[in-house]
Parts: C-alpha cells; sequence; structure tokens
C-alpha cells in the first residue's frame, strides 16, 4: 500500500514491492555507451566517404578548367598558327579553382601549360590536401589525350585496367 503526502513522491509500507515503484530517470551508462558506439561506427564510414567526395569536386573542378584552358590553346592556335606564338598572351587560368589565383579560395590545383610549336601538355598538379588524391598529376596534350600519375597512365594505354583507371579520375565514376 502506498500512502502520499504532501511533496513527496510515494512512501512503502512493508506490503508494497520496491522494485514495483521504482521511478527511472535518465540513460543508463550501458545506454549511452551503445550510442556511443553506434556514433563510432557511422562517422567511421561518413567522414571517409565525405573526404573522397571533395577530393572528386575539386579534381572534376581541375579538370574543367583545363579543357577550358585546352579550348583557349585551340582558338590561339587558330589565331597565330602554333601554340607558342610570341604573340600569345600568357594562360588566362592557372590555378583551379580560378578564384585561388587572387587568394579567393583554397589552392587545389597548380595549372602549367608546356608547349611547342605544334603540341602542348596541360597539367594540374595537385596542392595541400588534394596531393593525396590516388590520381596525381592530371594532364590533357593537343590531341585530347588524358594521362594521370605525372603521365605514366594514359588514355591510350594498351592495358585495359590502365585505360579504366584514367576514365575513373578524369569522370569522377
Amino acid at each position: 500500500m502506498k500512502i502520499k503526502k504532501k511533496d513527496q513522491r510515494s512512501f512503502l509500507t512493508n506490503n508494497s514491492s520496491p522494485m514495483k515503484d521504482v521511478h527511472s530517470q535518465g540513460f543508463t551508462l550501458i545506454e549511452l555507451m551503445i550510442v556511443v558506439a553506434i556514433l563510432a561506427i557511422v562517422m567511421s564510414i561518413a567522414i571517409p566517404n565525405y573526404q573522397a567526395y571533395g577530393m572528386r569536386t575539386n579534381r572534376s573542378e581541375a579538370i574543367s578548367n583545363m579543357l577550358e584552358l585546352s579550348q583557349w590553346m585551340e582558338r590561339q592556335f587558330t589565331v597565330f598558327g602554333s601554340y607558342n606564338n610570341p604573340a600569345i598572351a600568357a594562360a588566362p587560368i592557372t590555378t583551379s579553382p580560378k578564384t585561388a589565383a587572387g587568394g579567393g579560395a583554397t589552392l587545389n590545383y597548380l595549372l602549367n601549360n608546356a608547349s611547342t610549336a605544334i603540341t602542348y601538355t596541360i597539367t594540374a598538379t595537385p596542392q595541400g590536401n588534394q596531393a593525396n588524391d590516388t590520381c596525381g598529376i592530371l594532364s590533357i596534350d593537343q590531341a585530347s589525350r588524358e594521362c594521370i600519375t605525372g603521365g605514366a597512365i594514359c588514355s591510350d594505354d594498351t592495358n585495359a585496367a590502365n585505360r579504366t583507371q584514367v576514365r575513373q579520375c578524369f569522370t569522377g565514376k
């Protein structure tokens, strides 16, 4: 039998069970540890995926900038008859993202253009955190040949696995 008094929760008498009257408030330590363990598992999956997504995004932007620079080179060839004519102005894009040249964004890639009269190669060298990207240095030449890891593996490679790796780096898939 319970007897309630004013401003008191309950008072146990001899014939009432203490187990029935227990009021649980909050969480047990075990419950909290289970939640922490679940969060740790989710974070161990989510953080690397997020970082890989960021690298793919930065790489895609660098490739877009390289293609824009490639189009600029082709226009210069049309106007001047060569890729390295002294009258050609300096390349309009030297960093990826483009705003990084003015200090407006984090620099992810440095773009470089090496050209002769009839050939050019545009390279994108990863910087900062992007240097950990497995694709390494990206390059495109006048024949639209795409290369990764500093030209070691290219899109016209005889090995199908290498061509697939280049395609994955340049398409993000």
